[in-house]
């Protein structure tokens, strides 16, 4: 009775848990020309909880198309969103821009070992517009030869586009402008019903100065490390000294996750009122730095933020609370936290399931609710507990969301995420050590004692520091 009992409150609180997570706001396309401000824009937008970022890809400009994918691919890399779907356009200008070799010394991250070759931009365009439910912002930071050719392969995807948010100087006569490199995408564009948001930028826009980067320094999330990495290249430093690197393409992650800090253009002729300028100058890196700040996890149900203070933990986890937030942030941390609530204890299995499920999440950079999870990882001991952790970090509960195949147990599971399904699996090595490792506490205490629970425990903050979500999982796409 007391088993049943227990697992009614589990499936309860993880049904009310799956309830409260709010779908995020803006479902976005990104273009890039992979020049340095691209780069900040692009973790401004992936630091945002409202956002989930459909594609990525790479346009012509500052660097060519084949660089700016594989800056794109270094960048999902080594922030873990390596299924963020991503593809290359087509070169349209012969000569070199002239911040080319700038943008080539940039670093945008660990470049993978390997990759797979990318989809033909217009089908891959046209596809993701039409999988997604939800009218779908596109994020322009070059030219628009991207969208435009996909527009023209199928137009019927023009009623699926919500808005295109496109920085943009309105001269045709600059000729490295996003306008100029392009002028008859941007023309056909702007002739049709697709509302086009052209962000105007001008000097009078913020530098970003040492105080600025002395914030960043401060900071542990992912997305300001990205950034605050990026400007540690010596030509950017030189820039920054020389008070010559301004804020450019971060105007238009600022205007889909911020738009108050922006007005309408009046001087311009533009008949559709779509043309936005900085409204307050002085907003706009505060701005950055609060949206780099924000941690990436939705709201809670009953919390309005999970509980991060010393004050509302054990001994134990005091000289690890800081460090485990540092480097694995509150996603992870509530998701292990919530995993030993509802097991009524802290095990190794539960640590690695939610670490899992956690990882899927940075995978797809998409947020819980929306994956359908066939684990193998069976229901007994050592593998079962792994479930409970995938199944809360996930809010994989209710509707079949996750299946559990009970034959031949393995840390392994195959997660299907709309027209996509991935193997995500525990790797050998580490499974070893989890299971000598269990092997030898069970040996030495016998299962269900006082000292057992209490080495499990240890064991399982162990693994909590010391295995990171990034090394531990293999992830193949099927």
């Amino acid at each position: 009775m007391k088993k049943i009992l227990s697992i009614g409150i589990f499936l309860l609180l993880a049904s009310l848990h799956a309830a409260g997570t709010e779908p995020p706001r803006h479902h976005v396309i990104i273009d890039t020309d992979a020049s340095p401000d691209d780069l900040r824009a692009l973790n401004l937008i992936l630091s945002s909880p409202a956002t989930e970022v459909l594609a990525i890809t790479s346009s012509d400009g500052t660097l060519e198309p084949e660089e700016g994918f594989m800056k794109i691919q270094a960048l999902l890399n080594s922030l873990g969103h390596q299924g963020i779907r991503t593809s290359q356009g087509i070169i349209i200008k012969n000569e070199s821009s002239p911040l080319r070799a700038l943008a080539r010394q940039v670093s945008w991250g660990k470049e993978p070992l390997s990759y797979s070759e990318p989809t033909e931009i217009k089908e891959l365009l046209v596809k993701v517009i039409e999988q997604e439910k939800k009218p779908v912002d596109i994020i322009s930071l070059g030219p628009l030869t991207n969208v435009a050719n996909a527009v023209l392969m199928k137009s019927s995807i023009k009623s699926q586009i919500n808005r295109i948010i496109w920085v943009d100087q309105c001269q045709s006569d600059i000729a490295w402008s996003n306008y100029g490199m392009d002028c008859l995408s941007a023309d056909y564009l702007l002739g049709t019903r697709i509302p086009v948001y052209r962000i105007i930028n001008d000097d009078r826009l913020p530098v970003i100065n040492t105080s600025f980067l002395e914030t960043l320094e401060q900071m542990s999330g992912p997305y300001a490390r990205s950034v605050y990495q990026s400007l540690q290249n010596d030509s950017i430093q030189k820039r920054i000294k020389e008070g010559r690197l301004r804020v450019w393409n971060e105007l238009a992650a600022l205007y889909l996750l911020n738009p108050d800090l922006f007005t309408h253009e009046e001087s311009y002729p533009d008949s559709a009122g779509h043309v936005m300028r900085v409204a307050e100058m002085d907003s706009i890196l505060p701005a950055i730095r609060t949206l780099l700040g924000q941690p990436r996890v939705s709201e809670g149900v009953l919390f309005r933020q999970f509980p991060t203070d010393s004050a509302s933990y054990k001994a134990d986890m005091l000289p690890l609370l800081d460090s485990i937030l540092e480097q694995y942030g509150i996603q992870e941390w509530r998701a292990i936290t919530l995993t030993a609530e509802l097991q009524g204890h802290l095990d190794v299995s539960g640590v690695i399931g939610a670490k899992m499920g956690v990882r899927l999440l940075d995978y797809f950079h998409t947020y819980p609710g929306q994956f359908d999870i066939t684990s193998y990882c069976g229901i007994n001991p050592p593998l079962g507990g792994m479930n409970k952790g995938i199944q809360v970090a996930c809010e994989a509960s209710g509707s079949g969301r996750l299946q559990i195949k009970e034959d031949k147990a393995r840390p392994m599971a195959l997660v299907r995420f709309h027209d996509r399904e991935i193997e995500i699996r525990l790797r050998d090595t580490y499974y070893r050590k989890m299971r000598d490792d269990l092997q030898e506490i069970n040996n030495q205490h016998g299962f269900g004692t006082a000292v057992y629970w209490q080495t499990l425990r240890e064991k399982a903050l162990h693994y909590w520091i010391e295995w990171s979500r990034k090394d531990i999982f293999r992830i193949i796409e099927r």
